[in-house]
């Protein structure tokens, strides 16, 4: 019949158990770390393994997620592929080879803006091919709901009703039709490629149609100078000084009388 010797560290505990009080408590505890201690280590002391089985096991969970990250990104030069006016951009352009593999929409907006902006290079094509397609968006409404377009927004009488009012406060019997919403442009060109004279672009295009008030948003106010320069740039100075005005200084209010 075999037996079991108990460890050393072991027979320490339980002969410190048996002293009893605080003492024996304190020696028991002491020898529960010396048995650990002086337990052998399983754990392989290998940085370089361990390194290498953490980079085999990143790129194993980014195959399992069906993500590969490829560096070989390609570009190829761009240039307007449907607009068949304006000057070169002055620096060479290239585009996501992605991108450019879908052609861009047909363009059925005409500009309207001096033709000396155009014929003396002040935007370049480029910077005209950005304004054409974003006032070519701009002159459609967003669908409603179930995909339908809107009408446009007009109040009529019903039933004989008056058709006196307010647009807040329609009349009683008058219908009213939903509100257009018009649709939006992202101008998503990276540096270098002039985006505050394209804006400015837009500016000067829809003086040209008509329209007076336009709201320029930037993330400091200290470009407001440079907006002011970029409207000048185009043969604006004159608008630029006298119907520019930095919103951050005026009081609320009219603009009648502000400076600029």
């Amino acid at each position: 019949m075999s037996t079991s010797v108990p460890s050393p560290s072991i027979a320490a505990m339980r002969d410190a158990l048996r002293q009893g009080g605080p003492g024996g408590a304190s020696a028991a505890i002491a020898a529960m770390m010396a048995a650990a201690a002086a337990r052998p280590s399983s754990t392989n002391a290998n940085p370089e393994g361990d390194k290498e089985k953490a980079k085999e096991a990143a790129n194993q969970e980014g195959q399992d997620d069906g993500h590969e990250v490829d560096d070989d990104i390609s570009y190829t030069p761009y240039k307007p592929t449907k607009l068949k006016y304006g000057r070169n951009h002055p620096d060479p352009v290239v585009e996501n080879a992605t991108l450019a593999a879908v052609a861009p929409p047909d363009i059925t907006y005409n500009l309207a803006m001096p033709a000396c902006i155009i014929d003396e290079g002040k935007l370049s094509n480029l910077q005209l091919e950005a304004v054409v397609y974003g006032c070519q968006r701009h002159m459609m409404d967003l669908p409603q709901a179930g995909g339908k377009l809107p009408a446009v927004p007009e109040v009529m009488a019903v039933d004989g009703g008056d058709t006196k009012g307010d647009a807040k406060n329609p009349p009683k019997g008058v219908k009213r039709e939903p509100p257009a919403f018009r649709s939006g442009f992202l101008l998503g060109d990276g540096a270098g490629m002039g985006k505050g004279r394209t804006l400015a672009g837009f500016v000067v295009e829809n003086i040209a149609r008509g329209r007076k008030k336009h709201v320029w948003i930037s993330v400091s106010s200290d470009l407001y100078e440079d907006a002011k320069r970029d409207i000048r740039d185009l043969g604006m100075g004159s608008y630029a000084d006298n119907n520019c005005y930095n919103l951050g200084k005026l009081p609320y209010g009219s603009l009648v009388g502000g400076s600029s």
